[in-house]
């Protein structure tokens, strides 16, 4: 059993996270499916997704972390093998549960999912 990521790990690769969208270093896993993503959460993929990010980045917080202990790796061709770093919280701009899924690679904040929060079976909506 594994104690990863740890706090401090999380905290890192959030703050990396904030940076690399700030420097427009951003890519999608599906375009078509963070496309239908944003629309369902009512903005628009384009011109909004990295003031979205920007500020959904900003309210994470380590104890946000809804992943697995170790991360799971990815299995997505663009990505294969990359850590995966997932995050549930209350977003202010949307005033709902939001999910939001990402891997560092390469200088790259790869995102994998962004949507509204679905509840898990079992949980309570």
């Amino acid at each position: 059993m594994t104690n990863r990521p740890t706090y401090k790990e999380l905290d890192g690769k959030i703050r990396q996270a904030r940076d690399l969208v700030s420097r427009g270093r951003v890519s999608f896993v599906s375009q078509e499916i963070i496309s239908m993503d944003a629309e369902a959460l009512g903005f628009s993929s384009g011109e909004e997704m990295a003031e979205v990010l920007s500020a959904l980045l900003g309210e994470i917080l380590p104890e946000h972390y809804a992943g697995a202990n170790p991360p799971q790796r990815s299995y997505e061709e663009r990505i294969r093998g990359s850590e995966l770093f997932a995050f549930r919280l209350e977003f202010s701009r949307f005033g709902r549960m939001i999910y939001l899924k990402f891997a560092l690679v390469h200088e790259t904040l790869w995102v994998v999912s962004l949507h509204p929060d679905r509840p898990l079976d079992g949980e309570r909506p």
